[in-house]
C-alpha cells in the first residue's frame, strides 16, 4: 500500500527555514518573532508582484509589510477577527510548503546554482576517505504525468565502487548532518572523481527508482482491478436496461439505429472511465531524476 511519509528536514520547522532564507540576502528587510512563531517582510518587487498576481486583492498587505506565522491557531484566530470586523481577509497568513512566500523563497535559492550545477559538501570526519554520496531526487509520474512517488536518496560510492542505495533518512542519520553544523573549507576540491561517477550514479538512481516504480504498480493493480469490475458492472447494467427499454422483437429501422447508437454511448463512456482509472492508477517508468547534491568524506 502506497503510503504519505514526513520528509526529514536540515531545519526545525517552516518558520526557521524561511528565517534562515530569508537572511542569505542582505537586501531583505524582514524580522523574527520565535514565540509568536511569526516573520514579517518588506516583499521585494519581485514577490510583490507575484503576490498581487496570485492573491486575492483583500488578502494583500496594506501596510506594506507580509505577516507569515507557523502558528495554525493564530491564524484562524485571525480569520474570525477578520470576519468580525471590515476585513474579507485575515492579516497574518499561513506560512506552509505552498504559500506563493514560501515558493517565491525556494526559487530564489535555487537560482543561486546554474543549470546543470548542484552543491558539494564535504563532511570531514563523518564519510570515509574517498566515499561519495550523490544526494538524488526522485518522482514518478502517473500514465497522466502528475509525479505521485517523490523520493529522496543517496547514491553511495566507495573508492569508485558503487556501493548501493541509501535513503535519505538513513544517510542524515549516518553522517550527521541534520544534527552539527560542518565548517566550509572555503577550497575547490578535485571534482574529476565525482564527475567521472556521475553517470554511474544517474544510471543507478534510474535502475532504483524503475524497481519502485514496478513495486507501486504491484500495489495498485489490485485497486484498479477491483474499480475496473465495479464498471464492468455498471456498464452491463445499463446494457440490461437498454435492453428493456427496446424490448420490441422486430424493431423498426430507426428503432434499431436508436438503440445501436445508445450501446456506443455506453460503451464509449465505461472505455473513457476505464481508461481513466488505468491514467490514474498506473505509474510510468520514466521516473524524473535530478541530482541535489554530493557529499564527500575527507
Amino acid at each position: 500500500m502506497m503510503h504519505q511519509c514526513h520528509m526529514p528536514s536540515l531545519f526545525a520547522s517552516d518558520l526557521e527555514y524561511f528565517a534562515t532564507g530569508l537572511a542569505r540576502d542582505d537586501r531583505m528587510e524582514f524580522t523574527v518573532d520565535p514565540e509568536r512563531r511569526l516573520v514579517s517582510l518588506t516583499p521585494p518587487k519581485i514577490l510583490e508582484r507575484t503576490l498581487k498576481r496570485v492573491l486575492p486583492r483583500g488578502a494583500l498587505p496594506d501596510d506594506d509589510r507580509l505577516h507569515l506565522s507557523t502558528d495554525r491557531r493564530r491564524v484562524q484566530d485571525e480569520i474570525v477577527n477578520a470576519r468580525a470586523g471590515e476585513r474579507l481577509w485575515p492579516r497574518v497568513h499561513l506560512l506552509w510548503d505552498l504559500h506563493p512566500a514560501m515558493e517565491w523563497l525556494n526559487y530564489h535559492l535555487l537560482v543561486n546554482f546554474g543549470r546543470a550545477q548542484a552543491p558539494v559538501v564535504t563532511l570531514r570526519g563523518a564519510l570515509a576517505l574517498q566515499e561519495l554520496v550523490f544526494l538524488m531526487q526522485g518522482e514518478i509520474p502517473k500514465r497522466q504525468g502528475q509525479a505521485i512517488v517523490h523520493s529522496w536518496f543517496g547514491v553511495r560510492f566507495d573508492r569508485g565502487a558503487c556501493a548501493g542505495i541509501e535513503e535519505l533518512p538513513a544517510f542524515l542519520e549516518r553522517s550527521g548532518f541534520a544534527r552539527q553544523p560542518f565548517p566550509n573549507p572555503a577550497s575547490v576540491p578535485d571534482l574529476t572523481p565525482a564527475a567521472t561517477l556521475l553517470p554511474e550514479a544517474i544510471a543507478a538512481a534510474r535502475r532504483w527508482m524503475s524497481k519502485r516504480q514496478a513495486e507501486i504498480n504491484a500495489e495498485l493493480a489490485p485497486k484498479f482491478a477491483e474499480m475496473r469490475g465495479k464498471l464492468a458492472v455498471l456498464r452491463d447494467a445499463k446494457h440490461r436496461q437498454l435492453a428493456r427499454d427496446f424490448h420490441e422483437e422486430n424493431l423498426s429501422a430507426i428503432r434499431l439505429r436508436q438503440k445501436q447508437m445508445k450501446a456506443r454511448q455506453i460503451d464509449g463512456l465505461f472505455a473513457d472511465y476505464t481508461a481513466y482509472m488505468q491514467d490514474t492508477l498506473t505509474t510510468e517508468d520514466a521516473a524524473f531524476i535530478r541530482v541535489a547534491a554530493m557529499f564527500r568524506g575527507e
